[in-house]
């Protein structure tokens, strides 16, 4: 006798789309870095629009250039991003 054995996962919904205007050289280096970090493009915003909020908010509401992504990439690496 064979079965299947069936996990399910609680995946938060993602909300709506946010149109965003890219360059076409833009598009190419997002998706090349994309390639790189073995994220989806998707995520790959995803992931910078979440780690430059809470970069504001952990500074008092203010932003300081550069960012560092290097941990935010490892870490949504990880969780299957």
């Amino acid at each position: 006798a064979s079965f299947a054995i069936y996990y399910i996962f609680m995946i938060p919904k993602k909300g709506s789309a946010l149109p965003v205007r890219l360059t076409e050289e833009e598009k190419v280096q997002v998706a090349t870095i994309a390639e790189e970090t073995g994220l989806t493009s998707s995520t790959l915003v995803r992931l910078l629009i979440s780690s430059l909020v809470t970069h504001y908010r952990e500074n008092n509401n203010s932003i300081t250039l550069p960012l560092r992504w290097e941990k935010l990439i490892a870490e949504s690496n990880e969780g299957g991003g």
